[in-house]
């Protein structure tokens, strides 16, 4: 396994994987969070199997507003992380992660956030166990007019 920046190459894999984590996405969301997530403010790293096929990737992004729990001015967030349930437990998120970590390094970056749905215990856990501390746990609502 490795892992790498995202390129055009593999869009049609991301694309396929994407929609594993987040099912309802739109081709036009995906090629959105494309062009927001590789570029000079962010990163998309993939985690390739040994028959070239993409297991998993991480969406990334510099924030500069406002990151719960963050000190910083310029916060590194993991906008997306997904692996394929085949490959869970291996150390391709921890890897994935590393590499983002990496990244943020390179960019001066200090603190990296990160946040989950309150229910999702999966990712709760992921996260507590590669270091991530939770600083605050919200709930969105909406009104409408």
């Amino acid at each position: 396994m490795k892992i790498m920046k995202y390129n055009n190459e593999c869009l049609a894999q991301y694309k396929t994987v994407i929609k594993l984590l987040w099912n309802d996405i739109e081709e036009k969301e995906i090629l959105s969070l494309i062009e927001q997530h590789h570029n000079d403010k962010g990163a998309i790293f993939l985690a390739i199997n040994n028959q070239a096929e993409v297991i998993g990737f991480l969406n990334t992004t510099i924030r500069v507003d406002y990151v719960e729990g963050s000190d910083s001015d310029r916060t590194g967030y993991i906008e997306g992380i997904f692996v394929k349930e085949a490959y869970r437990k291996q150390n391709v998120g921890k890897e994935l992660l590393e590499e983002a970590f990496g990244y943020f390094k390179t960019k001066k970056i200090t603190e990296v956030g990160s946040d989950a749905q309150v229910d999702n215990a999966l990712s709760d856990s992921f996260h507590k166990k590669v270091g991530f501390k939770e600083v605050e746990v919200n709930r969105h609502y909406i009104f409408k007019l």
